[in-house]
């Protein structure tokens, strides 16, 4: 078997849609979570049924996808684990990945053969390496841009397996890297994806990987603006949305032109590590939802890095405008996604609770992601080139509210940690 012992961490949709795939390719399979109420419900459903999960999906062509996963071993963090396993994969957020390695001991670390990161941040791959590196590993890391699929659970106790996942929709294409070369474990993932028809291309860099999840460049500058903060703390019952247009979102020409900087800063880091460049209208319109070429012709998407400030934005406006929109209002198709739909997607909320800030996990995690890119950016040549403003915008918005600055704190001590990690790796 190509993965050997494989345990996946992260008992979410996308951690058992990925054990239903790369279960074939396993000597055998486990799954492991942190401690929670969920997970403990999710595991007594599957330990009633010998450790099974089932797989289900939206869509017929998605077929390969549906099937029963068995594990051999459900786990807690806290349980006693073995340390005989030759491949990790984390299905878990990105800026949990160093609290999850933490928690596994130096003989299990060093006993992995490879490590399968099913989603990144930029620069996510130099402090695993380096925080491995520490702990006298070297795995082979095989590093995702992002989940290929939206899946969710839809729980039915009247079914034979009551704890399912279904698989709504899969990406166009996926990006990978390996940092070091392994062709067969390569086919057999791309073979795996490529059967539900998401393309994978292989980068032999992995801010090349880490600079195609599309997160990274909208959730700045859609979550961390004024509009979107007060909404995510308050306590109206009134629904926003963040992909919409003002006053029901956060979009205005000012927010796409923050987009715009935004971008820019991340490609001039991405250069900085000689990684593919971006283009962010063409990433937005071929692997998330396309608009009509009518709308916006091929040759303007394909051509946007060469464009005008003023055109860019003007095309990124359109963009935005338009998928608020039905395409095809007269389609008789019962299972065609309609584009309008996406920019209906409801801000999760957040509160001060006990002298704390607490925000939910976007943006708090995109926070994460620009208090470390900012901390690498401050200790490199590229300080006097690059500024991430959503940082000033959301410190300022801390103080004019009089909210509780211990999360800006909590952020930069995490992101010079990442620092600590990062630096054998960025010093090669």
């Amino acid at each position: 078997m190509i993965l050997g012992n494989t345990l996946v961490v992260g008992a979410g949709p996308a951690g058992i849609q990925t054990s239903q795939i790369l279960s074939p390719f396993s000597k055998k399979i486990a799954l492991i979570s942190k401690s929670s109420h969920q997970w403990e419900n999710r595991k007594r459903l599957m330990r009633q049924h010998e450790n099974v999960a089932n797989c289900e999906v939206s869509n017929p062509q998605l077929a390969p996808l549906v099937g029963l996963i068995k594990f051999d071993e459900l786990y807690t963090d806290l349980s006693p684990l073995p340390s005989s396993w030759d491949t990790l994969v984390l299905a878990t957020p990105a800026h949990a990945y160093c609290d999850v390695l933490a928690s596994f001991s130096k003989l299990c670390l060093k006993n992995l053969k490879q490590i399968i990161l099913m989603s990144s941040m930029i620069g996510g791959c130099l402090i695993l390496k380096g925080m491995l590196k520490k702990k006298g590993a070297s795995p082979n890391i095989i590093l995702f841009s992002s989940y290929f699929a939206t899946s969710h659970f839809s729980y039915n106790p009247t079914t034979q397996h009551p704890l399912t996942v279904t698989t709504k929709t899969v990406k166009k294409r996926v990006y990978i890297y390996l940092s070091e070369p392994n062709e067969v474990l390569f086919n057999a993932l791309r073979n795996a994806l490529e059967k539900v028809e998401v393309q994978v291309i292989l980068f032999d860099n992995p801010f090349s990987v880490e600079g195609r999840n599309i997160a990274t460049y909208v959730h700045p500058a859609f979550l961390i603006n004024t509009f979107s903060l007060d909404h995510i703390i308050s306590n109206e019952e009134d629904i926003k949305y963040m992909y919409k247009l003002y006053p029901e979102g956060p979009i205005t020409m000012g927010l796409i032109k923050e987009l715009l900087h935004h971008w820019k800063s991340i490609s001039r880091l991405l250069e900085h590590y000689s990684a593919e460049p971006i283009n962010l209208l063409q990433l937005l319109n071929d692997e998330n939802f396309p608009i009509h070429e009518v709308t916006i012709p091929r040759n303007k998407i394909d051509s946007f890095n060469e464009l005008s400030e003023m055109e860019q934005e003007y095309l990124l406006y359109v963009r935005y405008s338009t998928i608020l929109i039905d395409p095809d209002p007269f389609s008789e198709s019962n299972t065609k996604k309609n584009t309008f739909e996406v920019s209906a997607k409801p801000y999760l909320k957040g509160k001060v609770r006990q002298g704390r800030l607490q925000l939910p996990r976007a943006p708090l995690e995109d926070l994460q992601t620009l208090y470390w890119l900012n901390h690498l950016v401050q200790q490199s040549s590229l300080v006097s080139s690059i500024t991430f403003q959503s940082i000033e915008v959301f410190e300022s918005w801390v103080k004019e509210r009089n909210l509780p600055s211990t999360l800006i704190q909590a952020l930069k001590q995490r992101a010079y940690e990442y620092y600590v990690y990062a630096t054998p790796s960025l010093s090669q």
